[in-house]
């Protein structure tokens, strides 16, 4: 039943799978190829004139599974293959100072091998296979017809049958027997996405005249997101239209063309969080990815909503003026600190007197050209006291601003972080595709760790319960925790969260704690939020702990894993880990 089912998946993948051996073959036979041609004096091009693979794929008669690793299947099976396979090769030669084509038809090819098949990775969209690799662990055994012009099968002459045998097992021994392999990708960059650019580095300073949506004063916490739906938040700082965060994230960058910076300001509440505003930097043109390594601060403002999860966006021009704005804003912060800070009304006027002169001169620097202050030559501040939309936004770009927030964002590229890599010590030709992914085993090796949370099973009465994922990092000094939260699931007694987090430049000596907690339910939270009920701090359901060190040196891992202090429960999650290097950290 396996084989049928075997050859069946070899019938529907190769409408897929026989143009990319066609091309690869092409590919790979040009360094043999040449090399016949050098050793033949004669001879001086062989082309490939046509190649027919034919409509009938290769046969597995029986097959050897092997245990590799996630997203990888290896098999050792005999493979026949034969049929309707046609290549028509014209040779041209050197006769009497003229060049002479000779097409040679090949046809009729019979191949019977014991091979390696690995079919690698294994993916979610269509075909599902990246690509295969094949390997022989013998020599093959080859029939075939070859004809020059209308000429019989000169095979079948003795001589030329044992010149067939040497060449086959020349080619085959260099190119294909074991640990030789040949790969053919199925799928472009076999199926992977990728590598990402690098790391943006954001510090979130501060916020400036942040409104509230409600009727009290806003309670405002800032998700960045540059991945979609792997967010990082701030903590919330309580009752502060001007709040003071200071917390530094790090998130990664794939693409700078289809990714832009989302930064959103929320409003904390007692039941759920409502949305402040937001806006959006768009990478391709962003200064601090034209000058990476180097911070660039800004002050953004934060615009309320087109329509849901819409915001403005602002692109390079525009962040200029948002780095003018930040530099306005600190020289005023700073001189505004030195006066006393009591709520009088004269400490208020020397305050509000203080906060006019360090703004005047600092729009007087930037305008002057000030080049401390003004590297590119930028025109005069974009963005007003007040919070208004920035100036240089056209005309029917203008929307409402519900304040401003202040980030100094660095741009981090990556010195190396490709899959592909040939080892100093591989035999082969570079002719031939080696594809290998490869994981440091050394303790202070740095990398990102991606963790999707799937889903919880067997927790007993329906909850309400979220995951709370902490790294805890020894060279992350002196905060080494990096925590983040999950969506909340509402009365699941097996919720699916479906999230995904990624933990960037953290060290292998790094511990993952994953947390479920249950939350109170909602009559509770309303009685509390009433002041009849004292307010019910989230109970921990169970946790598991996973040591980093073990997801980089197998690369990947899936799995369920046992809930800790819980009589029930596990916990489905999985694991990857990418190594970096960075030009600077």
């Amino acid at each position: 039943m396996q084989i049928r089912f075997m050859n069946t998946l070899l019938r529907q993948l190769w409408p897929h799978l026989s143009p990319a051996l066609h091309k690869e073959i092409i590919v790979q036979s040009k360094a043999p190829v040449q090399e016949m041609v050098k050793k033949i004096p004669l001879l001086t091009n062989v082309r490939v004139d046509t190649m027919d693979l034919g409509t009938r794929p290769f046969r597995i008669d029986s097959v050897k599974s092997c245990s590799v690793g996630e997203n990888v299947i290896m098999l050792e099976a005999p493979l026949f293959w034969g049929g309707d396979i046609m290549v028509r090769v014209v040779v041209e030669a050197d006769v009497a100072g003229k060049t002479v084509d000779i097409p040679i038809q090949v046809s009729c090819v019979q191949f019977k091998a014991l091979v390696r098949i690995t079919m690698y990775p294994l993916v979610e969209k269509l075909p599902c296979i990246g690509g295969v690799a094949m390997s022989l662990l013998e020599q093959p055994t080859v029939d075939m017809d070859l004809r020059v012009l209308d000429s019989p099968d000169l095979l079948s002459i003795p001589p030329m049958a044992i010149i067939r045998k040497i060449v086959l097992s020349l080619l085959a021994g260099k190119y294909l027997l074991y640990p030789n392999e040949i790969s053919v990708p199925i799928m472009p960059n076999f199926g992977l996405p990728e590598p990402p650019k690098g790391i943006l580095r954001i510090h979130i300073a501060y916020g400036r005249n942040l409104k509230s949506s409600w009727l009290d004063e806003v309670d405002p916490f800032v998700e960045i997101e540059v991945r979609k739906g792997r967010n990082v938040s701030t903590k919330v700082i309580e009752n502060a239209t001007n709040p003071v965060w200071n917390e530094t994230k790090e998130v990664i960058v794939d693409d700078f063309e289809s990714q832009k910076l989302k930064v959103t300001v929320y409003d904390d509440n007692f039941i759920t969080s409502s949305l402040v505003g937001g806006v959006y930097l768009e990478l391709s043109s962003a200064p601090f990815v034209e000058n990476p390594n180097q911070m660039y601060r800004m002050l953004l403002p934060v615009y309320a909503p087109k329509e849901k999860g819409v915001y403005q966006t602002i692109k390079g021009s525009d962040m200029r003026s948002a780095h003018d704005a930040a530099y306005v804003e600190d020289k005023v912060r700073e001189e505004v600190a030195k006066k006393p800070q009591a709520k009088l009304l004269i400490p208020m006027l020397m305050r509000k007197r203080a906060a006019k002169k360090a703004r005047k001169e600092a729009l007087n620097a930037l305008a002057d050209g000030n080049p401390e202050m003004r590297p590119s030559g930028r025109g005069p501040l974009a963005t007003s006291s007040q919070g208004d939309a920035p100036e240089s936004l056209p005309e029917d770009d203008k929307a409402t601003v519900n304040g401003q927030v202040c980030l100094d964002v660095t741009f981090i590229p990556f010195a190396s972080s490709s899959h592909e890599e040939k080892s100093e010590k591989d035999p082969r030709p570079d002719s031939v595709l080696k594809r290998t992914i490869t994981f440091s085993k050394s303790p202070r090796c740095k990398g990102v760790l991606s963790v999707h949370v799937s889903k919880a099973m067997y927790l007993g009465d329906s909850k309400t319960t979220y995951v709370e994922l902490v790294v805890t990092d020894p060279s992350r000094q002196p905060n080494p925790d990096i925590s983040i939260m999950s969506p909340k699931e509402v009365n699941e007694q097996n919720p699916k969260y479906n999230y995904k987090a990624d933990f960037v430049n953290i060290s292998t000596q790094s511990t993952l704690t994953l947390t479920i907690y249950e939350v109170a339910g909602m009559e509770n939270m309303l009685s509390a939020s009433l002041g009849l009920l004292r307010h019910r701090e989230p109970r921990i359901v169970g946790f598991v702990i996973i040591p980093v060190k073990e997801v980089s040196e197998m690369g990947h891992q899936r799995g369920k894993y046992t809930l800790s202090g819980a009589q029930s429960g596990e916990i489905h999650l999985g694991l990857s880990w990418l190594e970096l290097e960075l030009d600077d950290i």
